[in-house]
């Protein structure tokens, strides 16, 4: 693999890994999996997304489906998740990434016999970020947050912009889905630099349009 892509590769997922940090444990865990071991994966199951190949991914554990676009990306895939990261040298300002995976619920700090409830997992979520050691989050504002069905599942459709203490402006656009039960959360993210979002956010909804979640994990 060319120098440049490593290092794209790797800066991409240590930074969407660092934001997801806590909330996301399968997706951190499909990150770390993705830096240390895992190769691009190809697929040859592919399908027609407009007039572009897209290619299905499936994950094995939590039993989730998703497309994405086979040329200009390279997807890196985790046991818990995947990260979609641009091939080559992209002409973004900062280096994106898009990012899916599940979890286990984690214990509310409330009352530890029961799982964190979504709400209790999107402000666990913007604390993560807001208490991130390095680089440090600055300036974070919630610029959207709504309560939306996935499948017939409670979810949580959020966007957020902040500045971190490198000075780079970043913007997060988050789909987090709890079973009713909230023993299982799934989740989908893009991060990138808000000076993109009008490439990728349309990218982003397409994959979303694409992602079903197939049935209780294995």
């Amino acid at each position: 693999m060319r120098a440049n892509e490593t290092i794209l590769r790797t800066r991409a997922a240590v930074v969407l890994g660092l934001v997801l940090m806590g909330v996301r444990a399968g997706l951190v865990g499909c990150v770390q999996d993705c830096i240390t071991s895992q190769p691009p994966h190809e697929s040859s199951k592919s399908v027609t997304q407009g007039k572009e190949p897209w290619v299905t991914y499936h994950n094995e554990k939590y039993n989730f489906s998703l497309k994405y676009p086979a040329r200009g990306w390279s997807l890196y895939e985790g046991v818990n998740g995947m990260l979609l990261t641009p091939r080559g040298k992209p002409n973004f300002r900062l280096p994106p990434a898009i990012g899916g995976g599940g979890g286990v619920g984690q214990p509310s700090a409330a009352d530890e016999h029961r799982c964190r409830t979504l709400e209790e997992d999107f402000e666990f979520f913007l604390n993560a970020i807001r208490k991130r050691p390095s680089p440090r989050t600055q300036d974070l504002a919630v610029l959207s947050k709504t309560r939306v069905a996935v499948q017939g599942l409670p979810a949580i459709q959020s966007t957020i912009r902040y500045r971190n203490s490198f000075g780079e402006a970043w913007f997060d656009e988050e789909i987090l889905i709890h079973t009713r039960d909230d023993g299982i959360n799934y989740h989908l993210e893009l991060h990138c630099s808000p000076d993109d979002l009008a490439v990728l956010l349309p990218l982003f909804d397409e994959v979303v349009a694409t992602y079903r979640i197939l049935g209780p994990p294995r």
